[in-house]
C-alpha cells in the first residue's frame, strides 16, 4: 500500500514539489526580482494567435481592463501589436519576455501543444530561474 501511495504521490505532486524545491533554491543561492529599471512592459501575453476567440478575448476583454481601466495602468507586451516586424519570431519572443516584469499565458488545450506557447514558457522559465 506504500508504494501505491508513492507512486499516486509522485504523480500528483511532482510538479508542485519540482517548483518548490527550485524556488527555495534560487531564494538560498540570493536570486533577486529583476529591478523595474530594466523592463519596459508590466506583462508579456502569451496566446494563440491563431484563434479568433481567444485573440478577441484578449485584446477586447483582458487589454481592455488591464490597460484601459481608470483603476489599473498595465501596460501589456502583445505580439499583434508590439512585436517588431521583420525580426525572427525568436528574437521578439526573447524580447517580449525579457521586457516585462511578468509573463502571463492563456491557455487552450491546441495553444498547450504549439512551439510558441513551449518556447514562450521554457524562456519564461529560464528566466525566471536566473
Amino acid at each position: 500500500i506504500s508504494v501505491m501511495l508513492a507512486a499516486l504521490a509522485h504523480h500528483w505532486f511532482y510538479w508542485d514539489a519540482w517548483f518548490i524545491y527550485h524556488v527555495c533554491l534560487a531564494k538560498v543561492k540570493g536570486y533577486r526580482s529583476l529591478s523595474t529599471s530594466q523592463t519596459f512592459y508590466d506583462a508579456y501575453v502569451s496566446y494563440d494567435t491563431k484563434d479568433a476567440s481567444v485573440t478577441d478575448w484578449v485584446i477586447n476583454e483582458l487589454r481592455f481592463h488591464l490597460e484601459e481601466s481608470e483603476d489599473k495602468n498595465v501596460l501589456l507586451c502583445l505580439e499583434e501589436r508590439d512585436w517588431d516586424p521583420g525580426l525572427a519570431i525568436i528574437d521578439n519572443l526573447m524580447q517580449s519576455i525579457n521586457q516585462s516584469k511578468k509573463t502571463i499565458f492563456v491557455l487552450t488545450k491546441k495553444y498547450a501543444k504549439n512551439w510558441n506557447f513551449k518556447t514562450a514558457f521554457y524562456l519564461a522559465l529560464q528566466r525566471l530561474m536566473g
